[in-house]
Parts: C-alpha cells; sequence; structure tokens
C-alpha cells in the first residue's frame, strides 16, 4: 500500500487545522462559561475558587502566601499541593483577574491548549493533519470540556502530558543543539506544571507514561542508525535531563510542600488508617471502568473519554496498522485499565516491586490511573481517522478484517447499552462514528478525505459537548450540582452582598475569633456509619449548606474557620478535632457534630461563633442551642450565635507542664488539666513564676495580615503566652525585636516564653525551605536562560574559520 509522505508542520498545512480547532474550542469555551459560576461544580466551588482568589489576591499584594488563617483554624498554605503555587496558569489568571471571570480564562486556557497541544503531537507522530485534527478534538472536548468543571486537577495534569511528550520529540529530532536543548526546557517546564498541580497520584501516572515514552522513543523505536550507546545516552540524557529541569524548576513549590506534608494527615502519601472510606477502596470492576470511560457524561464521572474517540480508538488496530506507535498507546490505557480492577494482576505485583512507593500512593484510589486514557484514546482515535482518510488501499484483506471489527464493535457497544453500562447517547455516537469508517472502508473511491474528517470530528464534538449545549447535563451532574444552585441561584448575594459574612468580618476585625457552620440534619450518623463515616457539609450542594460557610468559604471572605474541607492538613488537628468529636470522621473534613458543643477542647479553639440555619429556633435538634446562646445576627437564611466562653485569641498562664502529646490531649479531653492557668509542653518548660493577679496583666491580639500576628503584652511575671494559632515550625517570634524559641503546647497551639513588663511580640510565617526551594528554581531558570543565550548566540554567529576575516 503506497501512502503519501508525511508533511512536517507548518503554516500552510497546518494553519487552517489549528486555527478551526482554536475557534472551537474558544466558542465552546465562550458558551459553556457564560457564567461559570453555573458550570463549576464538583471541588470548584468548595474549595479551588476561594484558594485560586486567596492566592491572587496575595500575589496581588506582592506576597507569597504562606498561611491560611481560614480553614481547621489555620494550616500552611502554600504547603498545600493544590493550593495552586507554582501552577502558572493559576498564579496569573487569579492575579490579574477577579475570580469569576479568572475561573473562566483558566478553564478555557486548558481546553484550547489542551486540543492544541494534541493536535501538534499528534502530527510529530507522523499523523497527517486530518487525522491529527481528529486527536485534537477527541482530548480537548469529550473529555476535558466536561471535566473541566470538576476534575480540576487532572485537567490540570493531562493539559501539561501532551506538552512534555512534544519536548522529547523536539529533543529527540536531528536539529540545532539550541532546538535540542529547546525540547529539553519545554518537556521540563511542562513536568514543573505537572508537579505544581498535583505532586501526588496523577504526577506520578503522568511521570510513568513519560518515562515509558522516553524509552519507547530512544530504545524500542529510536531513528533509524541510532548504536546501542545512542541509545542508553539517549535515554538518560533525555529521561534524566527533563526531570532534572522540570524537579529544579519545580523546587520552590515542592521543597515546601513535601516539609508540609510531613506532619500532615497523610505523610508521604500514607492515606491507610486515616479513613475507613479509603480503606475500603480496593478497585473498580470491569464494567464500571468502562461506564466511566464510555458510558457517557450523564452517567459516568470524570474519567469520561468520549464514547466516540474509545470506539474509533478500538477499531485503530484494524485500519492503522502501519502507524509506528500504534503498541504503545494499546499499552497505555490498557495496563491503565488492569490496575484498577480489583484483582491483582502479574502487572500490579511487578509495578509494587519495581516502583517506589507506587503501592502505597495507587492503592489508595486507584481509579484515578483513568487519567492517562484521554490522551491515548485521543491519540488512536486520530490514528484512525488518518488511516480512513489515507484509505487503506488493495489490501482487502484488512479491508475485510476492519468491516468486520466495525460490525464487532458496533453489536458490543449494543450490548453495553442494554445493559445499562453506557446511556443510549453515547452508544448512537459510537454507531455513527463507526458508520463514517464502514464507509471509507467499503467505498474508498467516493469516500474524501476531507469529508470523513469532518464527519468524525463533527461526532466526537457532539459526544458529548454538543449534548451539552444543545440539550444540557445529564441527570445529578449538572447545573444543579453547581456553585448557582447551591446557593439556591443568587450567587452575587451569597459571594460579594453576603450579610452574614459582612457582619463576622466587622464582629472580629478588632477582637479576633472563629466562627464555625453548625447544621446537625447535615452530618452523618457517626454510631450507623461507624468506621464509615461519609463526607458531611460538602455533599449537601442544595439548601442551606452554602450559607453557612462550612465549606472552605472563610478563605473567600477572610474569615477564620474553625472547620474545613481538604484531603491534606495537620494531622494533629484533625486528632484534636476527633478527640473533640469523640470518633474520627472522613478524611476530607474537620466538623463539629453535637458531641462536641461540650467538650472541654471547643473553647480554646477560640470559636464564638456559631452559623445555623434561620429556622433553627423551630427545630428540636438547635432549639436549646439557640436558647443557651446570645442571638447576634439573623436573616431570611442564616442565624448567628454568639460563644460567650470562647478563650481570647492570646492569653498567659504561668504554670506549666512536661507531658506526652497524646496524655496531654487526654487530659484537655476529659478537664484534668485547664487550659486558662497552665500549659502542656512536649518540651522542658522554661522557667515561669507564678503570680497572685493574673488580672492586671493585659494581651492585645492584632493579625496584620495572614503570615503576621503582632501582640502587646504586660506581664507580672516570667510567664507562658498562650496562642489559640496552630503551631507550626514555619512560625517565628521575635520579643522587643530579640529572637525567642517558640514552643508547641497543649497539644497543637503556639506558645513563647515572656518575661516581666511590657513586650511587643511580633510573630511571622515563612513556609519552611521556601528560601532554599526558591533560590533553586530561580537558579535553574538563569541558568537555562544563560544556556540557551549562549546556544542562540552559536548558532546565530558561528565562530568562523580562521583568516576568513569574518569575526570570532
Amino acid at each position: 500500500m503506497k501512502t503519501r509522505p508525511d508533511v512536517p508542520l507548518s503554516v500552510s498545512s497546518d494553519g487552517g487545522y489549528l486555527a478551526v480547532l482554536v475557534a472551537i474550542a474558544g466558542l465552546v469555551s465562550m458558551r459553556l462559561l457564560g457564567d461559570v459560576t453555573r458550570f463549576i461544580r464538583g471541588d470548584w466551588p468548595t474549595f479551588f475558587l476561594p484558594m485560586y482568589a486567596f492566592l491572587g489576591e496575595r500575589l496581588r499584594a506582592f506576597d507569597i502566601p504562606g498561611w491560611n488563617p481560614s480553614q481547621f483554624s489555620g494550616m500552611p498554605f502554600i504547603g498545600d499541593p493544590s493550593s495552586g503555587w507554582m501552577y502558572l496558569p493559576a498564579m496569573l489568571a487569579y492575579a490579574l483577574l477577579p475570580a469569576e471571570p479568572a475561573t473562566a480564562v483558566f478553564i478555557a486556557f486548558h481546553i484550547v491548549v489542551s486540543a492544541v497541544a494534541a493536535y501538534v503531537l499528534a502530527r510529530l507522530l507522523s499523523l497527517r493533519p486530518a487525522g491529527a485534527f481528529v486527536a485534537g478534538a477527541a482530548f480537548a472536548f469529550p473529555w476535558l470540556a466536561p471535566a473541566a468543571a470538576g476534575a480540576v486537577l487532572m485537567q490540570e495534569v493531562t493539559t501539561w502530558l501532551p506538552i512534555v511528550l512534544i519536548g522529547v520529540e523536539l529533543a529527540l529530532r536531528p536539529a540545532s543543539p539550541l532546538r535540542h536543548f529547546g525540547g529539553l526546557v519545554l518537556a521540563g517546564i511542562a513536568i514543573c506544571q505537572i508537579l505544581a498541580a498535583w505532586p501526588g497520584q496523577a504526577a506520578y501516572y503522568a511521570l510513568l507514561v513519560i518515562g515509558g515514552w522516553v524509552l519507547w522513543r530512544t530504545v524500542i523505536t529510536p531513528s533509524a542508525g541510532w548504536s546501542p550507546r545512542d541509545r542508553a545516552t539517549g535515554l538518560v540524557g533525555i529521561g534524566g535531563g527533563i526531570l532534572l529541569i522540570g524537579f529544579a524548576l519545580n523546587a520552590a513549590s515542592l521543597l515546601v510542600r513535601l516539609d508540609a506534608n510531613a506532619r500532615s494527615n497523610a505523610p508521604g502519601g500514607t492515606y491507610t488508617g486515616i479513613s475507613g472510606w479509603s480503606d475500603t477502596k480496593i478497585g473498580v470492576p470491569l464494567h464500571e471502568v468502562v461506564q466511566s470511560l464510555a458510558g457517557g457524561f450523564s452517567v459516568a464521572s470524570w474519567q469520561y473519554a468520549g464514547a466516540a474517540a474509545i470506539a474509533l480508538a478500538l477499531l485503530a488496530p484494524f485500519v492503522a496498522t502501519r502507524w509506528p506507535h500504534l503498541l504503545f498507546w494499546l499499552i497505555v490505557p490498557s495496563v491503565a485499565i488492569i490496575l484498577v480492577l480489583p484483582e491483582q494482576s502479574p502487572i500490579e505485583r511487578v509495578a509494587y516491586a519495581v516502583l517506589p512507593r507506587f503501592e502505597l500512593l495507587h492503592s489508595h484510589l486507584p481509579d484515578r490511573i483513568l487519567l492517562v486514557v484521554p490522551l491515548s484514546a485521543a491519540l488512536l482515535a486520530g490514528a484512525a481517522a488518518d488511516a480512513l482518510c489515507r484509505g487503506l488501499g488493495d489490501a482487502r484483506w484488512q479491508r475485510a478484517l476492519s468491516a468486520l471489527a466495525i460490525i464487532a464493535l458496533a453489536a458490543g457497544g449494543i450490548a453495553v447499552q442494554r445493559q445499562g453500562t453506557i446511556s443510549y447517547g453515547s452508544l448512537l455516537a459510537a454507531l455513527a462514528a463507526l458508520s463514517v469508517a464502514l464507509v471509507a472502508i467499503i467505498a474508498p473511491s467516493v469516500t474524501r478525505p476531507v469529508l470523513v474528517t469532518v464527519a468524525l470530528a463533527a461526532i466526537v464534538l457532539w459526544d458529548p459537548v454538543g449534548r451539552m449545549l444543545i440539550v444540557g447535563w445529564g441527570p445529578g451532574i449538572g447545573p444543579q450540582r453547581s456553585l448557582h444552585a447551591a446557593v439556591a441561584g443568587d450567587v452575587d448575594a451569597f459571594l460579594h452582598q453576603n450579610g452574614a459574612a459582612a457582619f463576622l468580618a466587622e464582629a472580629t476585625r478588632t477582637t479576633p475569633g472563629r466562627y464555625a457552620g453548625y447544621d446537625p440534619a447535615l452530618l452523618p450518623d457517626l454510631e450507623a456509619s461507624g468506621d464509615l463515616p461519609p463526607q458531611a457539609y460538602r455533599n449537601h450542594w442544595l439548601g442551606p449548606a452554602n450559607w453557612l460557610l462550612v465549606l472552605n468559604w472563610g478563605t473567600w471572605f477572610g474569615l477564620e474557620d474553625m472547620q474545613g474541607y481538604n484531603p491534606i492538613h495537620i494531622r494533629r488537628y484533625g486528632e484534636y478535632i476527633d478527640a473533640l468529636v469523640g470518633r474520627r470522621q472522613e478524611y476530607h473534613e474537620t466538623n463539629l457534630f453535637p458531641e462536641g458543643l461540650e467538650s472541654p477542647l471547643l473553647d480554646p479553639l477560640n470559636l464564638r461563633f456559631l452559623v445555623v440555619p434561620a429556622d433553627a429556633p423551630n427545630r428540636a435538634d438547635l432549639a436549646p442551642l439557640v436558647a443557651s446562646m446570645p442571638t447576634v445576627y439573623r436573616d431570611d437564611r442564616v442565624m448567628i450565635l454568639e460563644n460567650v466562653n470562647a478563650f481570647p485569641r492570646a492569653w498567659l498562664v504561668h504554670e506549666a507542664e512536661q507531658v506526652d502529646a497524646n496524655d496531654a490531649l487526654r487530659l484537655l479531653a476529659t478537664g484534668a488539666s485547664d487550659p486558662v492557668r497552665t500549659a502542656l509542653l512536649e518540651t522542658a518548660p522554661p522557667s515561669l513564676t507564678p503570680v497572685a493577679d493574673s488580672a492586671a496583666e493585659t494581651v492585645s491580639y492584632t493579625r496584620r495580615d495572614e503570615d503576621q500576628i503582632a501582640v502587646e503584652v504586660t506581664a507580672n511575671a516570667s510567664g507562658l503566652l498562650m496562642l489559640s494559632e496552630i503551631w507550626d515550625p514555619g512560625w517565628a517570634a521575635t520579643v522587643d525585636g530579640e529572637a525567642v524559641a517558640t514552643y508547641r503546647a497543649n497539644f497543637i497551639f503556639l506558645s513563647l516564653p515572656v518575661s516581666e513588663g511590657k513586650h511587643s511580640i511580633v510573630l511571622r510565617y515563612t513556609p519552611p525551605r521556601l528560601a532554599l526551594g526558591l533560590g533553586i528554581s530561580i537558579g535553574a531558570a538563569l541558568l537555562l536562560s544563560i544556556i540557551a543565550a549562549i546556544l542562540y548566540r552559536r548558532e546565530r554567529w558561528p565562530r568562523s574559520a580562521p583568516g576568513d576575516g569574518n569575526p570570532l
């Protein structure tokens, strides 16, 4: 079979396809994101929107946000792997724009860049423009457009994955040293962004695909004429080079996060034992995998790769037999699916034995490895489209086999649809794509490549984006779970005219205090759930839940919440709240349960306000609480109750005991130790002097910004300044300008010694290892720039031979 030679990337051959692809991506983004609050769901409303807005706010103030006082009574911010720190699209969008348009731009950026990246990668892998166009559409639209609504970290990682592979391909091509180096740098920058987006499971899976691709291209399918030494050099040089560049550029993020993770509830990625719910996630049955990947966005989750794209991908082994990279992109999704299944396979046992910490991370939520499937499916679909546009020529056996494969795939699709595994709309999309393929195979003389391309691309675009735009989302996962629906449509009133938030901000402006949203009706029954407690407020999308401000919205409003939703938080704080409640919770959250209202552990948290539903006085589960606490605010949605017994944010004690950490928590939880008078330390206490009259002592607390606290103290004798701030090694204190040591007191709180007299105390938070990480990242960027400049100079002005009269 003769085929036309591949056309290299150029404006003339690719400009039109890319322009159409970008235009479609732009139009889809504009249509979907016209009102972004109707589109975003999942973790967007409850996690990323307030987090990224906070990041942008601090960056606009030319501050690196080290500490977030608004979740879990305070926790590291850039040490949080999902904070967006060092993820350049988030930093730029949210620093330059208000949060809502920034979110629309952020999502549109990933859709457009993914489409272009998949197209360029397909072209570099020898697909012609028509096939690359289908690959770009299959990657950006069936998978990324709907996933962008909720699977934030997934879209971030998968957007950069093809860019890494583009860099590898450019580095492999015979070209000038500058272009070779440019490919390495491009791949390294993309790896840096993958690590910045999610330095956990997703990054690990992406790095496995990247490592496999480097091995495939340097050892298994290298350029013609490569010797064994060339292959080894290419494997080590390209693989090691892009990893070194990526990790060095990301050091400002990675070092800080590794340090914070060591003190988190999942140190080193160890999730075992922190949640009965997570301990039960041992795999996904095959029919559920099929449903996720091909079931249709009305029944599938974030993994949906598009039924039409998958149908073409399954056809690729029959029609694209001459595509040199067919085997690799068949292996990647096959291995991913095998690793998802509950039954442990030989591949899984080998992976656990060979790959460092892979078992620890992968066994947490195995289905996340399916994020590598959409790119594989898109490239295979593009290869199938490319082969159909080229024509199968005179190979009648291949045409007959391909036709039989289409019939078999169609029959299989009908069978799984009748079982309810895939939706009827997805089945129609798959059958439409297979029908176009069958016509192209049976009647190649009357089929035009442009018609095949347009038809296949249109079908891929229709499923599911076209249906989303025209007929809306599927039941249970669409706008009814968006931020717009969660606050009963009144988004502007919630985000920008929130009376309850305004009251809390004013009430805590001069006298600091934390709040907690509280509604027992939305909390799980811990007795019934036992070791498998479900998440609480986060999953209550409709009703008053968001108005209760329990879903990280303190970060948006600049308020300090006792509770929080974050899979990674300070481990000791979670243990403290579990002791307060009397049992462990689902590991993403710390919530105040009814049992905790009477706990001696509650008031030291400086919990001054409870936000409850407006109908609380008429409810049997809340009326006693309303009667016991004064109501300080009320509107048609919520009431705010004041806890007059809450501890101040800072106070002095003149007694201290050294006890074991677990003993300290037990003594405090049982009331055997009084935190008003005594500090429980885990190291030898400083010299303290008792006082006869502590009433004459004064403590005045102010927070200058998120990372800095100022306290004015008048002490009658040497004592310990106790702060209802969560201890972390990043806190450094000065008393009258002189550095002093800090102590972890009462299991989680920050304290420091003060002598008799009047003192000015300043505490500043600097993330540990930030300076080192920034130095490495900035140094790596400068070094890469210098090398690029040298290579550019040598290429632009090469050294001439002696005596030729040209300058050296």
